[in-house]
């Protein structure tokens, strides 16, 4: 009678160890996908609204007011000045004109 009650005992962890297992599996895949598309959509606010972007988008330019916005390629020795008038280069934003 003793080697039964081991027996279920030994089989009665293993499908606890199972059923733990199959738990911890099923919630790193409920994390995997909650990052995976959070991450994703955050890249892509970022791309859309980066404060590095010369463009609208970026709110540290658009709230002082400029209206027009020009990258610039400063390794090809482009300028602001050779824009036309009233062109300046924003400040905190590389390789960006605006007036």
């Amino acid at each position: 009678m003793e080697s039964n009650q081991m027996n279920s005992k030994a089989q009665g962890l293993a499908l606890n160890t199972i059923v733990i297992a199959i738990l911890v599996i099923i919630v790193l895949l409920v994390i995997i996908v909650f990052f995976t598309t959070q991450v994703g959509e955050t890249g892509d606010q970022l791309d859309n609204n980066s404060a590095s972007q010369c463009n609208e988008n970026n709110p540290a330019l658009s709230t002082l007011g400029y209206d027009e916005y020009q990258e610039i390629d400063a390794e090809e020795g482009q300028t602001c000045s050779g824009l036309g008038d009233g062109w300046q280069k924003a400040t905190g934003v590389a390789n960006c004109c605006v007036r």
